[in-house]
C-alpha cells in the first residue's frame, strides 16, 4: 500500500537523466501562490527549507533509518505536510502571517545546519565573526556623562 518516497539531501534525486524535486508541491505551480499571486518560493525551496530540523536531527543523533506511515509517508513529513494543507487553505493575510516567521526561523536554522557542512576550525571562526557583526550591530550607546 503505497511507495516510499526517497528523502535525498539536496532533495532532488535523477530518475532515467531526468532530474526531479523529492519533494510534494500543494498547488499546480511551481512556485507557491498566495492570494492570487505567484511569490518567489519554489515549493522545492519551501520544502528543503522546513526539512531542517530533520536534516539536523538525523545529524546530531546520527539516525540513518527513516520511518514511513501505512500511505508510504515519511514519518518526517506527515505533520508538516498536514499544517502545510491547513495552512494553504487559510486568508493569504493568515499564510502570511504564519509564512513569514516561519521562513525566517526555518532559514536561520539553515545557517546553523551549514556550519556542521564546513570544518570545524572555519565553524568556529564564522560563529565569533557573526558574534562580532552582532555586537557591532546591536551595540547600546552609552550613556554621557556630563559635568559641570
Amino acid at each position: 500500500v503505497g511507495y516510499y518516497a526517497p528523502f535525498t539531501k539536496s532533495g532532488t534525486i535523477i530518475v532515467n537523466g531526468v532530474k526531479a524535486s523529492s519533494y510534494v508541491a500543494f498547488q499546480s505551480s511551481e512556485f507557491l501562490h498566495i492570494g492570487g499571486f505567484r511569490s518567489p518560493f519554489s515549493f522545492q525551496w519551501i520544502a528543503h527549507t522546513f526539512q531542517v530540523v530533520h536534516r539536523l536531527g538525523t545529524k546530531l543523533t546520527s539516525a540513518s533509518s527513516e520511518a514511513y506511515t501505512d500511505n508510504g509517508i515519511s514519518k518526517w513529513v506527515e505533520l508538516p505536510h498536514q499544517g502545510a494543507q491547513w495552512i494553504l487553505n487559510q486568508n493569504p493575510l493568515i499564510i502570511l502571517m504564519i509564512l513569514v516567521p516561519g521562513t525566517a526561523i526555518f532559514t536561520l536554522l539553515n545557517a546553523v545546519e551549514k556550519l556542521f557542512e564546513i570544518p570545524i576550525p572555519l565553524s568556529i571562526a564564522t560563529l565569533v565573526l557573526a558574534v562580532v557583526i552582532m555586537r557591532f550591530c546591536f551595540k547600546r550607546s552609552l550613556p554621557v556623562k556630563v559635568t559641570p
